[in-house]
């Protein structure tokens, strides 16, 4: 009892010095304001009582600081002292600023000029919270006045203030993230609240005339925003910030700007710079919740303040983005016509009735099956909502419903040409705009925190009949595949039964080794053999488990081979299925990135006990390179470099690996320059050569001969290479004689 008596009494006591500093400010304005020498009286004012007063009082007694600069204010607006208090604290808070972000001086386009040192012999500065909310409740004063009444000296007052602030407040966000914060949630709200006001700021610098328009303003932001953007998590977090305030206050700028060739209409949309797109693709997948909050509310604010093209009458999006469901759900239809509902479980018909309960989904009905780019809008904005803020069964219903949709979209009948049309426009009027938001959506569900949720998705993806859509599969974006799907792919979640008894593989597998077939069946031998690259080399980049692993060197098989990969081993090969295009060779530089990546992946499975699943991946592996590289391209060491990497009882006799081997290793190319392609005879000859290339490594005249253990281990694995390669091809005694007369 007594330490609450004891708090509520400090507390009064605080409260009675407050009032009394308020009071005696009040009385202090009074007496300058009716004395014979109001301007030097104010000045005294500024310098003695308020800057004082304002470095001792707690910045948190908000009330307190506002009536004190308000009577301040009254004053000056009075006796239209407006250049003395740009002498003196706009002067002063500016350079509180200045200094506070380390620079030495005002930028030499700066109107208020200042330095390191103190300033008219009044030394100190503003914290810079202080200094920042001085200038904005004068700004916002100025404002006021100017509503009632229009003052010349006043507007100047406003836009030198203005000019000055805004380059300030620009460098503040390369600034640490204490400055930054500061300055996006005190100085940028004043800004754009200024700019709406005077749509642009007309104001002269050393005699000479600058402009500084809403448009100009938002390019120096988003210039900045660009370099942010790739400095770190925090420094993101505060330009999607910026972004935001930016989007809730400037609508559609359309200004006319002077220039030398008279006045021209500019507009400024940030949705014309492809950047931005990409960027707020990037945020709404980003791990942190709060980062793709953002760039969701970026998302529908850019939409709600834009007229989305010029033949739409309509609002776009409303500001909640919930959209009312359909009175009935049993009309929904896929893209052939059939119903959605035919076979719908239980659980998704309760999950549907929730959905529409709620008002969380709306059900659209094209009658000509075309979506209009609003529709696509709304379905990915309905989709992502429920990946970000509804329950799994609520996420399948909506997924039921509204991924078809997007799915009609597709005909390339229905889409505008990406060239000839604005960069907002392609997002989804095109069909690679479609895609890549539908990519969003995927990856956002492949990596959901719930594991229903990601079965759900990624069931939904890889279950799509591609062969329907013609060749839409193309148009998934690579950086999707070769990034989120294949990292997809990596989680256990989606391979229950994988390992057991002996079966190492499982339904999402398969399904994946068949979409992968799809993706590449328009490539050619040399886009396969860079896409195949990409594929392998995405393990040495990223850890993967049994699971992931295995499901990455069959898409590589399924990619490189064009053909069936599930089939089981002790197949019986043939040269001829591995003999690539002959027209479009692999050269020997792709061949040799090729085999190094693909030896990678082999190298990769050795870290799982099972010599089974060491062999499935070893076998995968060796279809992708026997049906993409032409051995007649690959020189020995490099071949024995790869081989080295398969375990040797795979391939050595009685091998189950062995056959295969031998059938890459007779295959034919008679397109090639090389012709036909004697393996025995290049054994041979290269075998003769061999001691003496690795000798030469180590041979100088002026020195002795010699050799240490390192190089006798070296050269003992080059021939334990070298041996292993020549047992593989040849089998019988009298083979072995033109080596023994060599």
């Amino acid at each position: 009892m007594e330490t609450a008596r004891g708090r509520r009494g400090n507390e009064e006591e605080a409260a009675t010095q407050l009032n009394s500093v308020t009071s005696y400010a009040r009385a202090l304005c009074h007496v300058t304001e009716i004395s014979e020498n109001s301007a030097e009286a104010l000045r005294l004012l500024i310098w003695r009582i308020f800057v004082h007063t304002l470095k001792e009082i707690d910045t948190n007694d908000m009330d307190v600081v506002n009536q004190i600069e308000g009577l301040l204010f009254d004053v000056v607006s009075k006796i239209q002292a407006w250049e003395l208090m740009e002498e003196t604290i706009v002067t002063y808070c500016l350079r509180s600023i200045g200094l506070s972000m380390d620079m030495i001086q005002s930028d030499q386009l700066s109107i208020y000029k200042w330095g390191r040192e103190d300033l008219l012999g009044y030394p100190g500065t503003f914290p810079l919270p202080v200094a920042c909310r001085v200038l904005i409740s004068l700004l916002d004063y100025v404002l006021r006045r100017m509503e009632i009444q229009k003052e010349e000296k006043l507007e100047g007052f406003a836009l030198n203030l203005m000019w000055d602030l805004s380059n300030l407040a620009v460098r503040t966000l390369m600034q640490s993230p204490e400055v930054r914060a500061i300055s996006i949630s005190l100085l940028f709200p004043t800004i754009f609240k200024c700019l709406n006001t005077f749509s642009s700021i007309k104001v002269v610098v050393h005699d000479a005339p600058y402009t500084l328009s809403r448009s100009c303003f938002a390019k120096k932001i988003w210039n900045v925003c660009i370099s942010m953007f790739s400095l770190g998590h925090l420094e993101r977090l505060d330009a999607y910030n910026v972004l935001s305030l930016y989007f809730s206050s400037f609508y559609m700028i359309k200004l006319k700007e002077n220039t030398e060739g008279g006045s021209i209409c500019k507009e400024f949309d940030l949705r014309a710079e492809r950047e931005f797109w990409k960027e707020i693709q990037r945020g709404l997948v980003d791990k942190d919740p709060c980062l793709r909050k953002l760039a969701l509310h970026i998302l529908k604010v850019s939409f709600n303040n834009y007229s989305f093209s010029s033949h739409s009458n309509c609002h776009y999006l409303s500001s909640t983005s919930k959209f009312v469901a359909a009175d009935s759900v049993e009309h929904t239809t896929s893209c052939n016509g059939t119903s959605l509902l035919a076979n719908i479980t239980k659980r998704g018909k309760w999950a549907e009735e929730e959905a529409k309960s709620l008002g969380v989904g709306e059900v659209l009905h094209p009658d000509d099956g075309y979506l209009s780019s609003q529709e696509r809008w709304k379905v990915f904005l309905l989709l992502y909502e429920m990946l970000e803020e509804y329950g799994t069964h609520l996420v399948e219903a909506a997924w039921t419903h509204q991924i078809s949709l997007l799915y009609q979209s597709w005909s390339l009948n229905n889409c505008i040409n990406e060239v000839s049309h604005e960069v907002y426009k392609v997002q989804m009027e095109t069909i690679e705009g479609i895609f890549s938001w539908l990519a969003v959506l995927w990856e956002r569900g492949f990596f959901h925190e719930n594991p229903q949720v990601r079965c759900l998705v990624m069931q939904s993806f890889l279950n799509t009949d591609w062969k329907e859509y013609g060749t839409c599969a193309l148009k998934v974006p690579r950086s999707f595949i070769l990034g989120p799907l294949i990292f997809g792919l990596n989680d256990v979640v989606h391979h229950k039964d994988f390992g057991v008894k002996g079966v190492y593989t499982s339904k999402v597998i398969e399904d994946a080794t068949h979409f992968f077939y799809e993706y590449s069946c328009q490539f050619s031998q040399s886009e396969r053999a860079d896409f195949v690259w990409s594929l392998a080399s995405v393990a040495k980049k990223e850890s993967f488990g049994r699971a992931g692993l295995m499901a990455l060197a069959f898409c590589i098989a399924s990619a490189a081979c064009q053909c069936d990969t599930q089939n089981g081993r002790g197949k019986h090969y043939t040269a001829s299925e591995f003999s690539g295009e002959s027209s479009q060779e692999v050269t020997p530089s792709r061949a040799s990135d090729l085999l190094d990546a693909l030896g990678f992946v082999i190298e990769r499975s050795k870290q799982h006990f099972n010599p089974n699943y060491r062999l499935q991946v070893s076998e995968q592996v060796i279809k992708a390179a026997a049906s993409l590289i032409n051995i007649n391209y690959v020189s020995l060491e490099l071949f024995l470099h790869f081989l080295s990497a398969v375990p040797r009882e795979f391939t050595d006799c009685g091998g189950q690996l062995r056959e295969l081997v031998l059938c890459w290793l007779t295959q034919r190319n008679e397109g090639s320059i090389l012709g036909s392609f004697n393996v025995e005879d290049l054994t041979v000859k290269n075998l003769v050569s061999f001691p003496m290339s690795f000798l030469k490594q180590k041979y100088s005249p002026k020195e002795p001969l010699s050799f240490d253990d390192e190089d006798l281990d070296a050269w003992k694995i080059e021939a334990q290479r070298w041996a292993r390669v020549l047992f593989l091809i040849l089998e019988e005694a009298q083979a072995f004689e033109p080596i023994l007369m060599v």
